[in-house]
């Protein structure tokens, strides 16, 4: 029923943060994250919303522009037996990383849509599936899969985090010289040697009576 409302054959998800958000350079307003999403998302397409904005009247822009907004909370019945309430935000993100999810929105400097851009890179999706709304320079930073990691690490995620995850483990090199069998070690004769307790004592004498 839930992946009916949601367009049944796709859909769109972006994670609009709001709550304590201390970057003004990514603070949009509704008009501003429309104006975004409408690079790459089509006014046809169901859009599924993660975000802490807990007034519905703010995303009125959002839903008089698309075929159809949802959140979390349109499908409380999918939801009852969720005990802990923590994760209904990882439920948000396994939605907006599901495969029938073509692309995902993000804000920038939040680690919840990175976690989401790592989820969403471990089920296959195409790097050019994901955004962020603002700054306009970093909008599309995630596309470029051989952009190397460089401080700071906090505010994206990195391709490193993913790319040839599949691919097989590297074999050890072989080491520059045999090791020493472990027979050859026990055969090793112990060394007997004494702590010269009696040629030290009879030095400290000597240097006494010297004094």
């Amino acid at each position: 029923a839930a992946s009916t409302q949601l367009g049944g054959r796709g859909y769109a998800a972006a994670h609009i943060r709001r709550g304590e958000l201390q970057y003004v350079s990514v603070r949009l307003g509704a008009e501003q994250w429309l104006d975004a999403l409408k690079e790459w998302v089509s006014e046809e397409e169901v859009l599924f919303v993660l975000s802490d904005e807990a007034d519905r009247t703010w995303f009125a822009p959002l839903e008089r522009y698309f075929r159809g907004v949802f959140y979390l909370t349109d499908f409380e019945a999918e939801l009852e037996g969720l005990s802990d309430p923590n994760m209904r935000g990882m439920v948000e993100q396994l939605v907006a990383a599901a495969p029938p999810c073509r692309s995902f929105t993000g804000t920038f400097f939040s680690t919840f849509s990175s976690y989401v851009a790592r989820l969403r890179a471990y089920y296959g999706h195409a790097a050019n599936t994901f955004f962020y709304a603002a700054p306009e320079p970093k909008t599309r930073v995630l596309h470029d899969v051989s952009d190397a990691i460089a401080a700071p690490f906090y505010n994206r995620e990195w391709p490193l985090a993913w790319t040839g995850i599949d691919a097989p483990p590297p074999v050890a090199p072989r080491p520059v010289r045999p090791l020493v069998p472990r027979n050859l070690l026990a055969d090793l004769p112990p060394i007997k040697a004494h702590y010269p307790k009696q040629a030290l004592q009879q030095q400290a004498r000597e240097r006494a009576a010297k004094g």
